[in-house]
């Protein structure tokens, strides 16, 4: 059996990106067994696989519901794959399965109160960091320019920090419009789909190392 590492590339609140990504990966032949910084597959036949993206805030109430929904899911024909956080990952091998969530604005407010649970205050913190970074490096160059602009570290620290800050920014604004969007098409009864989109997340793990070894 062959295995597949992948980096995790989707906004934690994409799962219509993060469904249509493993269903494609099935039908090349690969199966996901585990998430976390990188994504883990095994080999199999090429087949058409039904995924779904679910969430539950990391409560001890959510934690209690947990097992009763995956029973429920079993029954429904929605086998657990893997669990990262507050997402939790179905996989079935049906081809019209049951879906899972029923109730737009029950699916809207559960991902809300999953993305505050930590990726938002996440997001928060390296935010923190890279302004204050910045501030004290501006300081630093008012007060000090020579000694400062003679190490080329401090000016990529400083550009990369605050390409950090700008990238985050936009993530977080981008999901606050989308939770907008789609709060608006709950109360009309649809549930609003994800973006699906790879290369801001891509950005932001680019930017990351870049302020990583600059210090």
């Amino acid at each position: 059996m062959q295995h597949w590492y992948e980096l995790f590339l989707f906004s934690c609140h994409d799962h219509t990106g993060i469904s249509r990504h493993l269903e494609k990966m099935a039908l090349k032949g690969w199966l996901l067994d585990r998430t976390g910084f990188f994504w883990t597959y095994h080999s199999c036949e090429l087949q058409s696989i039904r995924y779904a993206v679910t969430y539950f805030p990391d409560t001890e109430e959510a934690s209690k519901k947990e097992a009763l929904f995956r029973d429920l899911c079993q029954e429904a024909g929605w086998a657990f794959v893997t669990k990262h956080k507050e997402m939790q990952i179905f996989r079935s091998f049906h081809p019209d399965p049951i879906p899972l969530d029923t109730e737009p604005m029950v699916q809207v407010e559960t991902i809300h109160r999953s993305m505050k649970g930590s990726h938002l205050k996440n997001q928060a913190a390296i935010s923190g960091l890279m302004l204050l970074q910045m501030v004290m490096l501006a300081v630093r160059l008012v007060s000090d320019p020579l000694n400062v602009l003679k190490f080329g570290g401090n000016l990529l620290s400083f550009f990369s920090g605050a390409l950090l800050l700008l990238e985050v920014g936009f993530e977080t604004v981008s999901y606050f419009r989308w939770h907008k969007k789609a709060l608006q098409a709950a109360e009309e009864g649809s549930f609003l789909p994800t973006a699906g989109r790879r290369w801001p997340m891509a950005l932001y793990m680019i930017f990351l190392l870049l302020a990583a070894l600059s210090y």
